[in-house]
């Protein structure tokens, strides 16, 4: 038997009003809160706050920024660029954010990318793990746009904040924000080789829970997983 110890999911980065705890589902523990979120409770807007949904992130990097308090002016840098510059939060570009690109920026001994100490971006195969037993749901209520399923144990629950993502406008080059219905996604770690794009996995209904790549300047939350 594999035991894994269960340490509080605490960022002191971005403290939260407790150390909370993970949740065990498909045999692995997942981060309760997306990165950079304060707080686990009812999501009653369209747009969640920032301390319900956290950062949305570029793919491959660490810098991301909050949908309340982004400004194009201040918080951006147009791109690509040859190198990741972390005092921007927004590299604008369509595709990569990166002039050549890199395939392994979340893998390897790079694969915690913006996860707190002893977490790290989860893969494909994770995500499709937990999307295979993820369990049915209707359609999140005006009341808790979250999607929930029950951890390994039958009792503790695991959320996911319907925040959608920022993608990259081509004919402007700023991010806009869509959030499709209830439109849940995350990135993952590994990058669509050959191509600019990253995996990220998606909830948009009961029924349609995959994964899929999208051009690696889109901004969208990440989900942490124990290392």
């Amino acid at each position: 038997v594999n035991v894994i110890s269960v340490p509080p999911y605490t960022d002191t980065r971005y403290p939260t009003q407790e150390p909370y705890k993970p949740v065990l589902k498909a045999g692995r523990y997942w981060s309760p809160v997306n990165v950079g979120a304060t707080k686990i409770e009812a999501v009653t807007s369209v747009q969640p706050t920032d301390a319900q949904v956290g950062l949305y992130i570029q793919w491959g990097r660490t810098t991301g920024f909050y949908w309340n308090t982004y400004n194009a002016e201040t918080d951006a840098i147009a791109g690509p660029l040859a190198a990741d510059d972390p005092s921007k939060k927004v590299i604008l570009c369509n595709g990569d954010w990166l002039s050549s690109q890199n395939d392994l920026l979340w893998s390897g001994e790079k694969a915690q990318g913006p996860c707190p100490d002893g977490w790290k971006v989860p893969t494909r195969a994770e995500a499709q793990a937990l999307i295979d037993v993820f369990g049915t749901k209707t359609t999140p209520a005006a009341s808790d746009r979250r999607w929930t399923t029950t951890g390994d144990n039958g009792n503790d629950v695991l959320y996911f904040v319907s925040g959608g993502f920022y993608g990259i406008n081509s004919t402007t080059a700023l991010p806009t924000f869509a959030n499709t219905n209830n439109n849940t996604v995350v990135w993952l770690t590994e990058a669509d080789a050959g191509t600019k794009q990253g995996y990220f996995w998606f909830l948009e209904n009961s029924a349609n829970r995959t994964i899929d790549h999208v051009n690696r300047s889109w901004a969208m939350p990440v989900r942490c997983i124990q290392q």
